[in-house]
């Protein structure tokens, strides 16, 4: 192995790496929490970031100890630097004369659909609209594109931040909210050094590209050959460990096309259950994506948990889902194509370009001259305000999270107009439950955001949460506000079905079939009453009572169930410190961001 690869490609030791994060965060009077998990079986490391006294953080993963330390330090200020947190603050709570950065204009539908840029033109051309007049093209974005004004009250306006254009060498601007929504955090980096930084982030979006084609055109995987793996020990090492298990298939495989993308697939097959993870790792290295499947692999859980990410489907039903594709970028639970598995490859595995003597700065130049020869921009935008190399690396056409289409927009939009309805239920009535019912069930699929939790906090435990049911018993609460009791009970089924397979506690359990056999009851007799004086016969006085006072006014169910019981609660009270702590963690970005203003021309250089 090169030099580079035993340091794995990262320009100072993991320990320097947190020596000065944590010195930057503690000169800004941030703490923060590690909570590690245990040492997977294959020996690679992972933890729990945390600011202190809140639950925003970032995980680390590392073929080390200290690698995992670094790899979750790094990716805080990541996330931070792009003030990507998961945190709304208005600009008075913020204390700053802006909205996002100091750089960002505010700007008119009409100015930015006339900005030449290659996002602009991969949006209108996608609608058909690329050679329709400003006013057209204007109409079709304020339709959909309205998060900015949601979020800050802005009228008719929308706030652009600048990118530097690597094809066309100038500065151009993005309209933020089309850009969270389009692209997530993906491309979003950080490193020892800018260089460093970028090559992370050209991996994590050529390791989606590839994992988005591999739903779509559904190959057969060469073997990476086990003489190309032993050039590698410690891949070798923890590969032969995984294979002497008797209960699983494990194997390695090359993703990258006949040699086009750097990107390699962990395999883990739990046999006789059709069980089976499949995690990939980038890295223009193929050393190094190995290493990455493997601690991807083992983040937060250990290897043979993972063998349980996905079930194997012949129909391929869902495979080509775009919520499916979604769902295997963020948590790896993703159905693949059967054809994935299949024994004569669709192409033979061909040895990536050696990298091993490149530096970081020579791997960048080559890579960035590649995408823009295949067709694409690539659009960096500097946020290293706290002194940290970060980046954010969007590349219209390639790095796109969800599928361009009004209909994520939408749901997006209103998602966030129903959050302020999920945290004060006394809001809730039959005009707007159509709303919160379709945005639920729009999302019900995607993994990350089907929690109440998502939604908006709570002073105490969702009902159904303890099996993953929350949000699903939610939309059963707004049929009965509806009286809907006939949809109500089709709903309940599932959830009592999987109550039953959780094996949750018995009263949590009788409560609920007792739901769901009130639901049912109503949907025939359509009277409170005597339905009770049914139930009566099969269940305590105790149950009953229950449901009779739940339901007895349907339009009071939310009220009944979601207002807290109480107004000073430990956990009311711990939401609200951990509020205040996060406006001042934001706060002092953005001091950061006005002490050290950042011209992303300068980004440029980079490349000279």
């Amino acid at each position: 192995m090169s030099l580079e690869h035993k340091k794995h490609f990262k320009e100072v030791s993991p320990t320097e790496t947190v020596t000065k994060l944590k010195n930057i965060l503690s000169e800004l009077g941030i703490e923060t929490e590690e909570t590690w998990s245990e040492e997977s079986f294959v020996e690679t490391y992972s933890l729990r970031l945390t600011f202190k006294g809140t639950t925003i953080g970032t995980n680390g993963k590392g073929i080390t100890r200290e690698y995992a330390l670094a790899s979750a330090y790094g990716e805080l200020f990541e996330r931070y630097q792009n003030n990507l947190l998961g945190i709304i603050i208005s600009k008075k709570e913020s204390g700053s004369d802006f909205y996002e950065a100091p750089d960002e204009k505010i700007v008119t539908a009409e100015e930015i659909v006339s900005y030449d840029n290659s996002l602009m033109n991969l949006y209108f051309s996608n609608r058909s609209k690329k050679d329709t007049s400003i006013k057209e093209k204007a109409k079709a974005f304020k339709s959909t594109q309205k998060m900015d004004l949601l979020k800050h009250n802005l009228e008719n306006r929308y706030i652009v931040v600048p990118f530097y254009s690597m094809r066309d060498e100038k500065i151009v601007y993005l309209p933020r909210g089309t850009c969270r929504r389009f692209y997530g955090s993906n491309g979003m980096c950080a490193g020892n050094t800018p260089a460093e930084a970028l090559v992370q982030g050209l991996s994590e979006i050529i390791e989606r590209v590839v994992q988005k084609k591999l739903f779509l055109e559904k190959p057969t995987l060469p073997d990476v050959p086990d003489d190309y793996i032993k050039r590698y020990p410690y891949i070798d090492k923890m590969y032969a460990k995984l294979k002497e298990q008797e209960d699983y298939y494990v194997t390695l495989k090359d993703c990258s096309f006949g040699g086009k993308y750097p990107v390699a697939a962990l395999v883990i097959v739990e046999k006789n259950t059709g069980n089976y993870g499949v995690k990939l790792g980038c890295h223009p290295d193929f050393g190094v994506a190995m290493e990455r499947a493997f601690t991807e692999a083992t983040q937060g859980n250990d290897i043979f948990t993972y063998a349980q990410r996905s079930h194997i489907d012949f129909s391929n039903l869902d495979s080509s889902n775009s919520m499916n594709i979604y769902n295997s970028y963020k948590l790896g639970v993703g159905q693949y194509p059967y054809q994935l598995f299949g024994n004569k490859p669709t192409y033979e595995f061909v040895p990536l370009k050696d990298v091993s003597s490149m530096s970081n700065q020579e791997i960048l130049n080559y890579w960035v001259t590649d995408i823009i020869n295949d067709g694409y921009d690539v659009l960096i935008r500097d946020v290293s305000n706290l002194g940290f190399p970060s980046y954010y690396i969007v590349i219209p056409g390639l790095s796109e999270m969800w599928e361009d289409k009004d209909v994520i927009f939408r749901a997006y939009n209103t998602r966030f107009f129903i959050s302020p309805l999920v945290a004060n239920p006394t809001k809730i009535n039959r005009s707007n439950t159509k709303y919160i019912i379709a945005t639920m069930e729009f999302f019900m699929n995607c993994v990350l955001e089907n929690t109440m939790e998502s939604y908006c906090k709570f002073t105490e435990d969702w009902p159904c949460e303890n099996f993953g049911c929350d949000t699903r018993f939610f939309v059963v609460m707004c049929h009965v506000i509806n009286e809907e009791f006939s949809i109500a009970a089709e709903k309940m089924k599932y959830i009592v079905n999987m109550a039953q397979r959780a094996s949750i506690p018995k009263d949590q359990f009788k409560f609920y079939k007792g739901m769901y056999n009130y639901f049912v009851a109503m949907s025939q007799i359509h009277d409170h009453n005597k339905v009770l004086e049914y139930l009566r016969v099969f269940y305590s006085e105790d149950t009953c009572k229950k449901l009779d006072n739940l339901f007895c006014v349907p339009k009071q169910v939310m009220v009944k169930l979601f207002v807290p019981k109480s107004t000073d609660s430990p956990k009311l009270q711990e939401v609200k410190d951990s509020y205040k702590q996060c406006q001042e963690i934001i706060h002092k970005l953005h001091s950061a961001q006005i002490k050290n203003p950042i011209n992303q021309k300068d980004i440029y250089e980079l490349f000279a």
